[in-house]
């Protein structure tokens, strides 16, 4: 049987000639063109193009399935602006503030050249240029807007051989510049594709642009073309979600071979779509079209896959450009057949199609004509206007009320023939293998409404009313049963405001609706966080981050003691940390392992990402090394990811030291009377003795002292910090939780007036009754400011500046407790 994966031919392979540059930022060497002459050139090997066509055909020829034409061959380098020529930018004869870098890309023969980089991590004000050495083809400028966690960057193709890459960037800034070209990839195919293969898409196609696609403008709006690792092409679509957040959900087909590995490497291509109806089944219908490929989104996060039902299920990580006006598809994931069918597509990875199918489908196993069968796919049974092809897999399958019910896996149709395509359904998938990476379930019905079957929605600007803003200010880290915090500061909206903040902490315990809460974690781990915000319309957007939870016995790293028989699955991270004192010199972290791509990643006082590290060691094997040969003293942070999952790993964490200072180990005792406690440390230092005792309480309080007592005036949950420093400088901290209840009190307080004079003097003037004893104790903003006699009043004078808040909080206490919260505004 003919399968839609088997073949591929090449229409999209084409349309690179009309890739134009987006947005007014143009590369400085444009007012410079002297600086072009000074390029770096970087020449790749030669490769036959002839020769790789063959290999492919070979290929096709000897596997009947689950085969992926490539359109470009990668060849793997290892290219930092180190390598490039650099350069300082002049403006009126002037130096400016901006450096540049460039290099020639040149690999002879190449109908096309795309890119891969693994590293890239671009500081505000640069940006990176791609362009061919006539400026006729310009890839829009990449900027810090296209940094992501996974820290890699793949671009679309631009026709010929050679490209010119340049990086501008503020010369301040420079040391934060991360890039490193791995993968130029040489595309073979391309020109002249019907001496290649045997034709363009068939001229019984429709072009989206002809009246018969008039009714379905919204869908056709979410339909795409793919490219993955800057080598295969396949198509798909944007899905919608029950929380009709705007998430960039894209559904395509598990044949096409994304995974949690490569998703990164995914190229996004929107609108590729022919300017004019093209008649079916007449000469222009099956000849080039004039489709561009400008409209793109580069970098996906893997979500879902399910082979039984073909089906893979990822995020695009860039928010949608509302200038390519993308829909996101509705969907129907009930057990039931359509009455009739329509598919959007990319045939034979040429411009957008439309095919309609005026009867009922069928359910059956795949390329199976039994109904029900295995009940995984539906079965089209003849296409009555329009066909598939080859570079269709993937594409959305839509019932008679506009809802995806499936994605292409194969099938015969073609121009000329009556024969069956098969879809992986919606309805298999919703549950699939029965966990958040498997079914689309967890994704697509994120709150679990139960809901079967929505309509779709713009991505970007859904009516009047302007999407908020999430922001959940990750990575988090912590300990096992010490409360985290947790900060949505910088969520807005436009438009109106936040009326909801929904947390979800990742560990199976209940969600928040805090502002800013805090979380225990009973297990060590990393757990994915998600803070979802809703506007006064009703609109939503949710985002995500990672917490890492250490156990303070089994993830510190002790220096030279190894971390053996460690193991993850593809794209799961591991955390360490080591505590580094003073005066030590050559840490050094080291992975071994001889199964998998395990990378490290490195960072002081923080949690590393895949983005934001002090250093990154990566190779094709799991043998890394970071090295810092005059480390901080500071807690330092390791994170092993599984770029391929790996088992019998070890990490080893080295530092020299002073032999004669060990640093101490902190640890403390507690005990409370409702809110007074007493802190006594408990602290040792094998080799001297311990000097100084600082104490943090979670309220903005400190204290000092081998042992000390503090009270609290508000009930919460506090983390109790203890760091200890002995007679060497070595310093070692300790942290616990504690719940604290602040008892009623008789107390009743009041404000009775409030004054700021205009140099920003204010007064408060406090009156009470009904307290115990000789004193009692002001607190303003939860600190003490004073001990007064009880004698119901008191007047509280504080300066304040522009940058201060315009109101605080008052409490006044006594032994038994204090009063309730009072708030003078001014």
């Amino acid at each position: 049987m003919n399968t839609k994966y088997i073949k591929y031919y090449l229409g999209l392979a084409g349309a690179f000639l009309c890739l134009s540059a987006q947005g007014a930022q143009s590369p400085l060497s444009l007012s410079q063109p002297d600086m072009l002459k000074q390029a770096e050139l970087q020449k790749m090997p030669p490769l036959d193009n002839t020769k790789l066509r063959q290999r492919d055909a070979l290929e096709r020829a000897t596997n009947t399935d689950n085969v992926v034409l490539k359109f470009a061959e990668p060849i793997k380098v290892a290219i930092t602006p180190s390598d490039w020529q650099s350069q300082r930018h002049t403006e009126n004869g002037k130096t400016s503030d901006m450096s540049v870098w460039s290099t020639k890309i040149v690999s002879s023969g190449a109908l096309s050249l795309n890119f891969g980089f693994s590293e890239y991590f671009m500081p505000e004000g640069g940006s990176l240029h791609i362009y061919t050495p006539n400026h006729a083809q310009n890839i829009r400028p990449f900027t810090a807007k296209d940094n992501d966690d996974h820290g890699q960057l793949w671009t679309p193709m631009l026709k010929g051989d050679t490209v010119i890459i340049e990086v501008n960037v503020p010369t301040k800034q420079l040391k934060q510049l991360k890039l490193t070209l791995s993968a130029v990839n040489h595309g073979y195919l391309g020109a002249n594709p019907k001496d290649i293969y045997e034709t363009l898409s068939g001229s019984c196609n429709v072009d989206v642009s002809c009246s018969a696609g008039d009714e379905w403008r919204d869908q056709i709006r979410s339909a795409a073309a793919i490219s993955l690792g800057g080598s295969g092409f396949c198509s798909g679509g944007a899905l919608n979600n029950t929380a009709n957040d705007g998430r960039g959900f894209f559904l395509t087909a598990f044949h096409c071979g994304i995974n949690a590995g490569n998703a990164a490497s995914l190229v996004t291509y929107w609108n590729f779509e022919n300017s004019v109806c093209r008649a079916p089944d007449s000469g222009e219908s099956g000849g080039p079209g004039d489709g561009t490929l400008d409209q793109f989104n580069t970098g996906a996060i893997f979500r879902a896959g399910h082979s039984p039902s073909d089906m893979t299920l990822v995020e695009l990580d860039d928010p949608f450009d509302p200038g390519h006006n993308v829909f996101l598809a509705g969907w129907n994931a009930a057990d039931e057949a359509s009455t009739s069918a329509v598919a959007i597509h990319h045939p034979s990875v040429d411009e957008k199609r439309i095919s309609f199918e005026n009867d009922a489908t069928t359910i059956t196993s795949y390329s199976g004509d039994a109904s029900p069968g295995d009940g995984t796919h539906v079965r089209v049974i003849d296409w009555d206007l329009g066909t598939t092809e080859p570079g269709s897999s993937g594409s959305h399958l839509f019932d008679q009320n506009k809802r995806v019910i499936g994605q292409l896996h194969g099938g015969g149709a073609a121009c000329g023939n009556d024969q069956s395509d098969w879809y992986g359904r919606i309805h298999t998938s919703w549950d699939g293998g029965g966990t958040a990476s498997t079914r689309l379930s967890t994704w697509l019905d994120p709150e679990s409404t139960g809901e079967m079957a929505i309509d779709g929605m713009n991505a970007t600007d859904p009516g009047d009313n302007q999407l908020p803003v999430a922001n959940i200010n990750g990575p988090y880290l912590g300990f096992v049963d010490t409360a985290v915090d947790f900060s949505s500061a910088g969520s807005e909206d436009a438009d109106g405001t936040i009326v909801n903040f929904l947390w979800g902490f990742g560990d199976d315990s209940d969600t928040s609706e805090l502002e800013n809460p805090s979380h225990v974690y009973s297990a060590r781990g990393s757990f994915e966080v998600s803070l979802k915000v809703t506007d006064d319309d009703g609109a939503s957007r949710t985002a995500y981050t990672q917490a890492a939870i250490f156990d303070q016995g089994q993830d510190e790293l002790i220096s030279g003691e190894s971390r053996i028989d460690l193991s993850a699955e593809t794209n799961a991270p591991i955390y360490f940390y080591m505590q580094v004192p003073a005066n030590a010199t050559n840490l050094e972290f080291v992975t071994a392992g001889e199964t998998g791509d395990a990378d490290l990643y490195v960072k002081q006082g923080s949690l590393p990402t895949l983005s934001d590290y002090d250093c990154r060691s990566f190779s094709a094997s799991s043998n890394e090394t970071c090295s810092f040969p005059t480390p901080d003293a500071d807690v330092w942070y390791v994170m092993v990811n599984a770029y391929a999952a790996y088992d019998g790993l070890s990490l080893t964490g080295t530092f020299e030291a002073d032999e004669t200072n060990t640093p101490p180990v902190a640890s403390f005792d507690a005990s409370f009377n409702d809110a007074d406690g007493t802190f006594t440390s408990t602290s040792t230092d094998a080799d001297g003795d311990v000097v100084s005792w600082a104490w943090d309480f979670g309220d903005g309080n400190t204290g000092s002292g081998e042992s000390t007592t503090h009270s609290y005036v508000s009930s919460g949950n506090y983390t109790v910090s203890l760091t200890v420093t002995d007679d060497g400088d070595a310093q070692h901290t300790a942290s616990q939780s504690y719940d604290v209840t602040v008892p009623a009190s008789d107390i009743e307080a009041s404000i009775i007036r409030t004054l700021k004079s205009r140099r920003g003097t204010v007064m408060v003037d406090l009156s009470w009754g009904g307290a115990s004893g000789d004193k009692v104790s002001i607190y303003r903003d939860d600190e003490m400011i004073a001990e007064t006699n009880n004698d119901g009043r008191f007047r509280d004078r504080f300066r304040t500046n522009a940058d201060s808040p315009d109101s605080v909080d008052y409490k006044i206490c006594d032994a038994s407790g204090c009063s309730d919260t009072m708030t003078a505004s001014y």
